[in-house]
């Protein structure tokens, strides 16, 4: 570890420093992006608040680049994206058609994977800290400073009674939730759900229970069901390493909870609606609960088909973000809400095929293999935020889905080393 620099008040600034201070900016660019946007419009120049943040951003970067280039210059990092830029050039020069959509300024491929505050660079700042203690020290540094900013985003919203949300054509709408929030609210609440299993102290229970309250009021309903899977996962995990004595009383107590959950939930959740609405709060979640439309497709349904439609039509597959032209015209966005009719048709059913068994090998790998438990609690964290990809999002731009890889790549490397060294 190269010493860079001691003061005189005791600190010392070395490449873990560095590199921890740049994961946590990364994962604050939001809040970062923000405070830009306000201070640049003050002169304005607000729209280039993505230009400061991201210079602030990388700076630490470049420094360790610069201090220790074999370290920290990442070749599979610079593999990952040279591949990306290809796969989108190779399927533009196939398909000119994509133009408009690789290019439009709202979901293009700037805005949506290549800008260096995008979802595709956590993959560069995992592999930048790579190791798991410090990553997990980091994002949750990372959590409390976003609950501030989010909390802060959830009081304001509360305050005038809806959300403020801009469409592609610069008009502004008036919803009563806000889905981006309740996933941005869901990266961090699992975070803290995760201390809060592990280490069972009371302030991660409360700050996993704030962050479900603002996503059960103001967010949608996939967060939920991500939250609900990843505890299915961990408990999977603690259930396969206990004792048979400790896997009876687990089996009994889900069960128990289970029944106990399945009798009186519409009760519990109608008293909690009601509490709600004394406080003039309302939320689509709850309500959807009690009415049970939780399964509610949302509409899904006509996007679906297209997605469906598209593989019967060329099951060799679309090429990247293959969906745009076809279902930008029915969704603005452009993406089919489902993870795998996404990589049918962008990769073709054979080839994607195959990429969903390496991906399912990998999971299953990083989650039950002893030779990754160290690396198990930060997977699990990016997993269950990429596992919204089912219900909602895309590949292209989900940080659950690259810190899997990214994460996925940490472990081979520390199992392959430590293979060698026994």
């Amino acid at each position: 570890m190269k010493l860079l620099k001691r003061q005189g008040y005791g600190i010392t600034v070395n490449e873990n420093n560095i590199a921890d201070f740049a994961f946590v900016l990364f994962l604050c660019n939001i809040l970062l992006g923000a405070i830009f946007r306000n201070a640049l419009a003050v002169i304005g120049m607000a729209r280039f608040y993505h230009l400061f943040s991201i210079c602030i951003i990388y700076i630490p970067v470049l420094v360790l680049c610069i201090i220790s280039p074999r370290k920290y210059i990442k070749i599979d990092f610079l593999i990952l994206w040279i591949s990306v830029i290809l796969f989108l050039g190779i399927t533009l020069l196939v398909h000119p058609e994509y133009e408009y959509w690789y290019a439009r300024e709202t979901y293009g491929v700037w805005d949506y994977v290549l800008r260096f505050d995008n979802d595709l660079y956590i993959y560069l700042f995992i592999r930048l800290v790579n190791d798991p203690k410090r990553i997990l020290r980091n994002f949750k540094i990372s959590s409390w400073i976003m609950y501030l900013y989010l909390g802060n985003q959830y009081y304001t919203a509360m305050k005038v009674g809806y959300w403020i949300q801009v469409r592609s054509d610069g008009t502004q709408i008036h919803s009563p939730y806000n889905l981006a929030f309740g996933y941005n609210v869901l990266s961090f609440a699992l975070v803290f759900l995760y201390y809060a299993l592990k280490e069972k102290k009371i302030i991660d229970w409360v700050a996993f229970g704030v962050g479900m309250l603002m996503i059960f009021i103001a967010g949608s309903r996939g967060p939920l069901l991500c939250v609900l899977l990843f505890l299915f996962f961990y408990f999977l995990t603690v259930f396969k390493e206990s004792n048979i004595g400790r896997k009876s009383i687990y089996v009994i107590a889900f069960i128990v909870i289970a029944i106990l959950v399945w009798v009186s939930y519409s009760n519990i959740l109608n008293v909690i609606a009601n509490l709600l609405d004394e406080f003039n709060i309302s939320s689509r979640s709850f309500r959807m609960l009690i009415s049970g439309n939780i399964s509610d497709d949302n509409n899904r349904l006509p996007i679906w088909n297209a997605a469906i439609n598209m593989i019967k039509d060329h099951p060799l597959g679309y090429g990247a973000m293959g969906t745009r032209h076809v279902i930008g015209n029915i969704i603005i966005m452009g993406h089919p809400h489902n993870f795998i009719l996404e990589i049918f048709i962008d990769y073709g059913v054979i080839l994607g095929l195959l990429l969903l068994v390496c991906l399912i090998c990998g999971i299953c790998t990083n989650i039950f293999s002893k030779e990754r438990e160290d690396w198990r609690g930060i997977f699990l964290i990016f997993f269950g935020r990429a596992l919204q990809l089912f219900i909602s999002g895309t590949y292209w731009h989900n940080i659950g889905f690259m810190g899997c890889i990214a994460v996925g790549v940490c472990s081979y490397i520390d199992a392959s080393r430590n293979k060698r060294r026994y």
